[in-house]
């Protein structure tokens, strides 16, 4: 997920032009960190769950 950040951190300050620049900056990490807060979290409770017999 930190490739995706970078990788769309890049294309927005290329490509999109905002009067503050640092929207273009900050904005993938804002909107995409709880996603990776929520995936991980969800993935260690799955794994929690599992039993070994």
């Amino acid at each position: 997920m930190g490739g995706y950040i970078a990788t769309f951190t890049a294309f927005l300050v290329q490509n999109l032009h905002t009067d503050p620049s640092f929207i273009a900056w900050l904005a993938p990490t804002v909107i995409l960190t709880p996603v990776i807060i929520y995936s991980t979290n969800k993935i260690k409770k799955g794994k929690s769950k599992i039993v070994l017999k």
